[in-house]
């Protein structure tokens, strides 16, 4: 295939984006030259004067400045692709991107979204206002933020949301309203504050027999309203209740027979999972709510670990504290025991290794007899004891 036969293509819904044949898309930053080549995709069926480019671009730049950065701009626009050599035509006064050699999601979307809106086949109208929807990935040229991008921006937000519209009545005509529920969803992310949306997911819902959901969706929109405009009426729960008992049976209402529909819909709603049908059951997630311990709970905790850790100190203030051993090293003892020894049997010496402290800290080697004296330590096991009983009651206690 020749290159006059290939077309470049621009994504300018959601993030700027370049298509070139056989090549992933390639996402292009918000600098003055992709600015440039997004206005010329943009309005790619009119030739721009170069004066008009360059006051929208380079408004505070001098004329000669300003001509000189568009020249460098449609310079480094041809080296993104050869297929730029016969897409942009320039001459001394104009440029312009030629329509035939482009492809842009823009102008399929706006295509697709009015001739959905004419169609008159149901059918065949939801199919190319669904295309449409599709297309719409999110604000035009969403990185950028140019005046022109800002109205532009502004215009096609406003014929998404009517596409919206006429789509949600086709597929509700249809019979397919969880489609419809996730382009009401959708066109609630894009504009909150349209009271008919919220009007037409309720009555979506109310169809299904998601009563639960209606209760839902409705608190919400008390308080997204309450919110933004606290001094305009809402929608009152009577218009809603007419459209949960319109679309349930007399036979299984979503709430008591003895509770008006209208007190239901104003209660708090507890979180739950949401009603789904039985076949969709199994593929909803299940959420494990951890309740946290009440503040009034917590310090009731701190505190009582508190007391156990002064209560501790003060009962190790109360054990009962060794005098230091003699010395028994000392030249004097040496000198008493020797004598000693000398009176009874005339032993004149005795090895130093049995004048040692015993491997137990608890006693000590009585040197004449040369036998291990125990210290008394019946009060300091006692109070060891006891302390630990308290501590692991009080811990047991904390744990509850």
């Amino acid at each position: 295939m020749s290159d006059s036969n290939l077309k470049i293509g621009f994504e300018l819904l959601g993030s700027f984006r370049l298509v070139l044949p056989g090549q992933n898309p390639k996402e292009l930053p918000p600098r003055q030259t992709n600015a440039v080549l997004a206005y010329l995709a943009t309005y790619s069926a009119q030739r721009h004067s170069r004066e008009d480019i360059c006051r929208l671009f380079w408004e505070d730049a001098e004329a000669e400045n300003a001509r000189a950065s568009l020249r460098q701009a449609t310079l480094r626009i041809r080296k993104y692709s050869p297929l730029f050599t016969q897409a942009l035509v320039t001459d001394d006064s104009t440029l312009c991107l030629l329509k035939e050699n482009l492809e842009t999601d823009l102008a399929l979307f706006e295509a697709n979204a009015r001739k959905g809106m004419l169609e008159q086949d149901p059918c065949r109208s939801a199919q190319l206002l669904q295309s449409a929807f599709e297309l719409y990935r999110g604000p035009f040229l969403a990185s950028f933020q140019d005046e022109w991008v800002l109205e532009e921006r502004t215009r096609l937000e406003a014929l998404f949301e009517t596409l919206c519209e006429h789509l949600t009545t086709r597929l509700e005509m249809l019979g397919e309203l969880e489609r419809a529920i996730e382009v009401c969803t959708r066109l609630l992310q894009v504009n909150s504050l349209q009271e008919e949306t919220h009007l037409a997911l309720m009555r979506l819902h109310a169809k299904r027999g998601q009563g639960h959901a209606v209760k839902r969706h409705y608190q919400t929109y008390l308080r997204l309203w309450k919110k933004e405009f606290p001094n305009l009426p809402r929608l009152p729960a009577s218009t809603i209740s007419k459209l949960i008992t319109d679309h349930f049976p007399a036979t299984k209402p979503p709430t008591t027979h003895s509770e008006p529909v209208e007190t239901w819909l104003l209660e708090e709603t507890p979180h739950k999972q949401e009603e789904l049908p039985p076949e969709k059951e199994k593929e909803t997630p299940e959420f494990i709510v951890v309740a946290e311990p009440e503040p009034s709970l917590v310090s009731h905790r701190i505190l009582a670990l508190g007391g156990v850790i002064l209560f501790s100190f003060w009962l190790w203030t109360l054990l009962p504290r060794r005098e230091p051993a003699p010395n028994h090293f000392s030249n004097d003892f040496m000198t008493v025991v020797s004598l000693e020894k000398k009176e009874t049997q005339g032993v004149i010496s005795m090895p130093y290794e049995k004048l040692t402290l015993d491997s137990s800290p608890t006693q000590i080697l009585d040197v004449k007899n040369e036998k291990p004296v125990p210290a008394d330590d019946d009060a300091i096991s006692a109070v060891v004891v006891a302390h630990f009983v308290l501590l692991a009651i009080v811990g047991a206690m904390l744990m509850l």
